[in-house]
């Protein structure tokens, strides 16, 4: 943490310019306690967003890590719309363990069933990115 005076100073005209900006934006004037500050642009101070946030970005792709009951994990990426079956018919091939397992993601703990091998990686939560785990049936 920088304690120079230049910094401290730069802190004290950041804050002052906020001030002013609130009683602008707010129309409370400016406070009697505060001098009066004049609204100085910085190119060093991002302007504030306003307006409704950021629409959800549309995914084409899902990034799956699956950790294997040896501890260790494989990572693939798979497309949005594949259903939960393509993940484990990958982790069959790849993986090397048992015949039957389930999966699960590990927080918030979820196990998926059978009805969920068929539902699309999207709606089961599971994009842009997820942690499966395998486990025994």
């Amino acid at each position: 943490v920088c304690v120079c005076v230049c910094c401290r100073q730069r802190v004290r005209d950041k804050i002052a310019r906020d001030r002013a900006e609130r009683a602008l934006k707010f129309g409370g004037g400016a406070d009697s306690s505060s001098p009066p500050v004049e609204a100085v642009p910085s190119s060093s101070v991002p302007p504030v967003a306003q307006g409704a946030p950021p629409a959800k970005k549309d995914y084409d792709e899902c990034r799956i890590q699956v950790r294997l009951l040896d501890g260790s994990a494989l990572c693939a990426v798979f497309r949005c719309q594949e259903p939960l079956a393509a993940v484990r018919v990958y982790v069959q091939l790849n993986g090397g363990g048992p015949d039957e397992f389930s999966l699960l993601t590990p927080y918030p703990r979820r196990l998926f069933t059978e009805e969920d091998m068929e539902k699309p990686l999207t709606e089961l939560g599971l994009v842009p990115s997820a942690v499966l785990v395998v486990a025994k049936k």
